[in-house]
């Protein structure tokens, strides 16, 4: 798979490079010379340079978090909606424990120390079915985080559901993520599949910042693999 991305990405890239340097040649030049490669209009060569660099790029990504690319690609692969599609059943509103493992850091120049959370699922409240959530955090650097959020399953079908979630809570800094300021907002969005007794497995993105009230405000990014356990009937 890498050898095909970095295959595609150099390909379009030459092929880009090579139809600016036809687009620029005047008018005189052999007429079949400007044939070779159609020009690529002006709009689009921006856009098209920057996904060749992304498609090149690709290989390292998915060296870099090769074993949970992996992991995601066969979990989508068991728990996939035509696996289970027969016995799929409507979702229940019930209050759920959820864990995680992962990386903090993911998009910081830091050697992404593991993180593992737990955190409590309420069931949802109101005719907006917002769902209030309690959690706490640790990463190896010796971080935490412990917060409050609020959430929303949107249904995708009957078994994929997508969950943002926006909360606030307390870090603590650690060895090598200091975020600037305690106070902390937190938003994310996971994706999840919903399988044999409302249990659920996904995988999640969150970002935590301080909302630039500190002098300081660095951000960080978590990716994590989420696992759902349900309370009660």
């Amino acid at each position: 798979m890498n050898r095909v991305l970095s295959f595609m990405g150099g390909r379009l890239a030459r092929y880009l490079s090579h139809s600016v340097h036809q687009h620029v040649i005047p008018a005189s030049s052999n007429p079949a010379q400007l044939e070779a490669t159609p020009p690529v209009p002006s709009r689009y060569r921006r856009r098209m340079l920057g996904c060749a660099g992304m498609v090149t790029a690709m290989p390292n990504v998915l060296n870099r978090y090769k074993r949970l690319t992996e992991l995601l690609c066969l979990l989508l692969v068991l728990f996939s909606p035509s696996a289970n599609a027969s016995d799929a059943t409507p979702p229940a509103d019930v209050a759920m424990l959820n864990f995680t493992l992962g990386k903090v850091g993911i998009a910081d120049n830091i050697d992404t120390p593991l993180r593992y959370g737990i955190e409590y699922r309420m069931r949802a409240l109101s005719t907006w079915k917002v769902i209030p959530a309690f959690g706490f955090a640790h990463a190896e650097s010796s971080a935490s985080f412990l917060y409050t959020d609020l959430r929303h399953d949107f249904w995708l079908t009957d078994r994929w559901v997508a969950i943002p979630s926006f909360g606030v809570g307390a870090f603590d800094d650690g060895d090598d993520i200091q975020l600037g300021k305690e106070l902390e907002f937190r938003s994310g969005i996971e994706i999840a599949y919903r399988f044999h007794k409302q249990y659920r497995i996904g995988i999640a993105l969150f970002h935590l910042s301080n909302g630039g009230l500190g002098r300081k405000n660095p951000g960080t990014e978590s990716l994590v693999m989420s696992l759902s356990i349900p309370l009660g009937n």
